[in-house]
């Protein structure tokens, strides 16, 4: 019987902190070619050493869906129709994902220096409900779309926004576009990543998570996570990547900070 091959691509960056998600042929970066360049893994690869029983969840209802969509073909075996319900359930999470992407990138470009999306943008409804909630609780970007590293404990990763917040004062921000069913849902494991993120930022500093409601433009909505739900988070995540180092047997090169 054939298997279908699970996902297993990952971003790496260098201890400067550029990126190396791909080689110079195109292919994704291995593990073999971190121990060869030394590379950091992304707190995000970091992380999918954990179970996340909600994307597992939504992951195969996608995939229910989709199987009572098709139809098997006549002359087409189990193997090759089951392959081709997970290829058109990775369309329905593509197309999640890409419209994340837009509408990150469209708050960056406003982040870094106040670019609007055109009118007829794809995404400029969200950005308008964005626009509003920006200009009035932030008061100074330090960083937008920015590679953060961690040299003391291996680990690297593109943190959305570091801001002043009005209320909250400088903050690690992460944007999450959710489809929003009856009101918005946080999940623990984002505050594992910000938290991380939380490491590598000199001074003291907040822990934000913003949605973006993916179904309708809306209001974000913003979650200051407290000081325990923050040290706790990043408790896990040094397990979590003890976990992963030990798992894959490999550790950046780091450095002892003092």
């Amino acid at each position: 019987m054939a298997y279908v091959k699970p996902d297993n691509s990952a971003h790496w960056y260098t201890g400067d902190g550029e990126p190396r998600h791909t080689r110079e042929n195109g292919k994704s970066t291995t593990l073999k070619d971190a121990r060869v360049e030394g590379l950091f893994p992304s707190v995000t690869s970091i992380l999918n050493i954990m179970s996340k029983p909600a994307l597992e969840s939504w992951k195969i209802e996608q995939g229910i869906l989709s199987a009572l969509r098709l139809e098997q073909g006549e002359d087409e075996t189990t193997d090759k129709f089951a392959k081709r319900i997970v290829a058109d359930m990775k369309v329905a999470t593509s197309v999640a994902a890409t419209f994340g992407t837009k509408v990150h990138n469209a708050l960056e470009h406003y982040n870094i220096d106040r670019t609007e999306p055109k009118e007829d943008d794809e995404v400029y409804p969200w950005f308008v409900e964005y626009k509003p909630w920006f200009d009035k609780n932030i008061t100074k970007v330090h960083q937008a779309e920015t590679v953060l590293v961690n040299q003391q404990h291996g680990y690297a990763g593109t943190v959305d926004l570091v801001a002043d917040h009005l209320l909250w004062g400088k903050c690690v921000i992460d944007f999450k576009t959710q489809g929003v069913k009856y009101k918005p849902r946080f999940y623990d494991t984002w505050i594992y990543q910000l938290a991380a993120y939380k490491q590598c930022i000199e001074g003291d500093t907040s822990c934000v998570s913003l949605i973006i409601d993916s179904k309708a433009p809306s209001k974000p909505v913003e979650k200051v996570w407290g000081t325990d739900e923050v040290k706790d988070g990043w408790e896990i995540f040094k397990l979590s990547n003890q976990l992963y180092q030990k798992t894959k047997n490999y550790t950046p090169p780091l450095k002892e900070v003092f």
